[in-house]
């Protein structure tokens, strides 16, 4: 009995694995919320074209152009931030951000992002999704 359990296991492991893998394409578009952050933290809406982050408990907000690269890694350029932002973030605004999705879940991704050709600055985050 033992080794039909065990043989089981092994044989269906693999499957269960597999398709729980989720596409870095379930999250090219939607609403996100920054998992790390407790309180009302930095919420993410993401179209084809924008992404628009608030922050309500800092008041802050920012637009960005989005770039898909590849399947999982895109580019954000600055468009916009309100006065609020602008007093509490990187001063210049012409730098590219790459972010590369590493870790996906049924709902949620994790990032690496760093700005392009500043090697000495990484930021790490986890999203959950809301949309």
């Amino acid at each position: 009995m033992k080794f039909v359990i065990l043989l089981f296991l092994v044989t269906a492991f693999p499957f269960t694995y597999f398709s729980q893998s989720t596409n870095c394409q379930d999250f090219r578009t939607g609403t996100f919320k920054k998992m790390d952050e407790d309180g009302p933290g930095s919420v993410i809406k993401r179209t084809e074209k924008y992404q628009i982050e608030k922050n309500k408990a800092n008041g802050t907000k920012i637009k960005l152009s989005v770039e898909w690269i590849d399947d999982c890694t895109y580019t954000l350029k600055f468009i916009k931030g309100n006065s609020k932002w602008k007093k509490q973030h990187y001063p210049n605004p012409d730098k590219v951000l790459i972010v590369k999705i590493v870790e996906t879940g049924s709902d949620y991704y994790a990032l690496v992002a760093k700005f392009k050709g500043v090697d000495d600055f990484s930021y790490r985050s986890k999203f959950k999704v809301l949309k």
